[in-house]
């Protein structure tokens, strides 16, 4: 946790987790997508990849798109098992 007092800046490191959101698209992709992408796979295929890293902790589903929380244990940018998964899930890839 970063914070200040009285001007001066303050760092106090706690915690084992760091938390990662994935939010997923629910409405601007062609219906195909949304047809033959299932987010159940996708949540059960994201916690299987980062199994030793963390898992996912809970979910939030808007109107226009679904999120994804994730706690951590490592975290340096985007774990490398996220990123190799968007190429195959047209949902989490960014049109």
């Amino acid at each position: 946790m970063k914070y200040e007092i009285n001007g001066r800046p303050l760092e106090f490191p706690f915690g084992k987790l760091e938390g990662l959101a994935i939010y997923i698209n629910g409405t601007d992709l062609p219906d195909e997508v949304y047809q033959t992408c299932d987010i159940n796979f996708v949540v059960e295929t994201i916690n299987q990849k980062i199994a030793d890293q963390g898992a996912i902790q809970g979910y939030w589903q808007g109107a226009t798109e679904t999120a994804l929380f994730h706690g951590v244990s490592v975290f340096d940018g985007e774990p490398a098992t996220i990123r190799n998964r968007k190429q195959n899930q047209p949902r989490l890839v960014n049109h």
